[in-house]
């Protein structure tokens, strides 16, 4: 039994980490279901890496 659960909680965070979506894919969801909303892209330099915010066209929008 103590043999057991480590090996069966090493098994179950494998197969969560396994299902993480890409940077790509993360990136065209938030862009799609930033699209259905109106909201607007914002890229953001910060760098090492960059960011990419999504926005109301304005704050009436809310």
């Amino acid at each position: 039994m103590r043999i057991l659960i480590p090996w069966a909680l090493s098994a179950l965070l494998l197969a969560g980490c396994s299902a993480l979506p890409t940077a790509s894919e993360r990136q065209a969801h938030a862009t799609g279901l930033a699209a259905s909303k109106g909201w607007l892209p914002s890229h953001i330099p910060a760098g090492n890496f960059d960011l990419m915010a999504y926005a109301p066209p304005s704050l009436a929008a809310w």
